[in-house]
């Protein structure tokens, strides 16, 4: 009702153009997506140019979506009306899509309907935020050669946390002035590649005759350092803290994320976004599911699986603490960047610094321990595959094979023995 104002009907009827039943909720799900993203951004936008901007593309994508041999589909159309309070009107007419900006919200609306999960959205607009720091907001055409070469190489001395704190209030000259930390080579290669795909979509769209950045990824020297395993001294060192032996913490997660990881070898954020629904019972086996089902989010289709729980990990009273936490989040972690992980690696970080562990060593070590001890435990390799949510990559099991059985796995991953090398536990 409140963004009622800004349309001229009040609703909008839309042809599926099929009478496949699942293809029609594919459809109608990939428009519900790119609906209710774009009155998203627009409840978030003060200016009104804005909003009619993403009204536009908005209108744009749904033209383009809905099959052209069905006439069901009218233009959204806008009414002439007086802002409301509180927005920003600097001009009368219509926004042309002409600059980066505007025709972003097109590709981005585009990709979040079809690809993108929340991750990847956040990734491209951190991305893209950098684009226009270094060549403005300038129209497509306007990126030329020169311009691209620019931006390549601007991002290698391109400011680490460029849109937080006091960063956020200064230019980039003042930044390199005052020496500020740069972001890493790799982050500055990821960027390019992100934007590169953007221009591939403007140049395919027809904005612009080709795309300037082609050829053009920075070259700047790796100074990313390689993420290690723990060893056993480290486990040994970590699980003998006071949070763990005596379950001295503030909160709850503090304990159980680190062991989850240890035991599951989960990514960090598959964990923390976890309901206690997702921790189910076949038969005996008590496990994990990690899926992209609800608000849940997955790097990848292939990192959806089931992964059991070891039999320590319930022996140290993980079921009882499920039983505090049912109907609910399993952990008590709030967003934050479109992350539940956020926090635990903020605190995480503190933790191991205050144990002398260096940057090689993070929560994510936790992953590649596990993957080592499985190694060490004899575990068949298709079968830590299946665990860590990895592409197979023979034919066997990457194209015929339909995974691995729950009592496969648990097998395999009982065969793990943790507590030999962090006896504390």
């Amino acid at each position: 009702m409140e963004l009622r104002y800004l349309f001229c009907k009040g609703e909008l009827q839309l042809s599926l153009g099929t009478k496949i039943k699942t293809e029609a909720r594919t459809r109608a799900a990939t428009l519900r997506g790119a609906i209710n993203e774009a009155i998203d951004e627009i409840k978030s936008e003060k200016k009104l140019e804005r909003k009619l901007a993403i009204l536009e593309q908005l209108d744009i994508f749904l033209k383009s979506f809905i099959n052209k041999k069905h006439k069901a589909y009218e233009s959204l159309g806008t009414r002439h009306f007086t802002p409301k309070q509180g927005e920003v009107s600097q001009e009368k007419t219509k926004p042309k899509i002409t600059t980066l900006s505007v025709l972003y919200i097109q590709f981005e609306t585009e990709k979040v309907a079809t690809e993108w999960g929340h991750k990847a959205k956040e990734d491209y607009y951190t991305a893209f935020k950098a684009l226009i720091d270094l060549v403005g907001d300038v129209v497509p055409a306007k990126v030329n050669n020169a311009l691209a070469n620019k931006y390549s190489q601007g991002l290698l001395t391109y400011p680490q946390r460029r849109a937080v704190g006091p960063n956020a209030k200064l230019s980039l000259k003042e930044l390199t002035k005052r020496n500020s930390p740069t972001i890493s080579a790799r982050t500055a290669k990821n960027h390019f590649t992100r934007m590169n795909v953007f221009f591939n979509w403007l140049a395919q769209r027809k904005y612009i005759k080709a795309n300037p950045l082609s050829g053009l990824s920075p070259k700047g020297k790796k100074t990313s350092t390689k993420k290690q395993p723990f060893n056993q001294d480290d486990l040994k060192l970590i699980f003998s803290q006071p949070l763990f032996k005596e379950k001295k913490y503030k909160c709850e997660w503090q304990y159980w994320l680190p062991i989850l990881a240890l035991y599951t070898g989960a990514r960090l954020e598959e964990l923390a976004q976890l309901s206690a629904s997702d921790v189910k019972q076949e038969d005996t086996i008590y496990y994990l599911h990690i899926h992209s089902e609800e608000n849940n989010q997955l790097k990848n289709e292939n990192s959806a699986r089931k992964i059991p729980l070891h039999c320590e990990v319930i022996s140290l009273g993980f079921l009882d603490y499920l039983a505090t936490r049912q109907g609910q989040q399993l952990f008590q972690l709030n967003k934050v960047s479109g992350k539940y992980g956020k926090n635990v690696t903020k605190w995480f970080t503190q933790f191991k610094q205050r144990l002398g562990f260096g940057p090689s060593k993070v929560f994510h070590s936790f992953r590649h321990t596990f993957r080592d001890l499985a190694v060490e435990s004899g575990i068949p390799s298709e079968h830590i595959k299946a665990l860590l949510g990895h592409t197979q990559g023979d034919v066997t099991h990457g194209i015929y094979g339909s995974g691995f059985s729950l009592r496969v796995l648990n097998a395999s991953l009982q065969k793990i023995e943790v507590r030999n090398f962090c006896m504390n536990l």
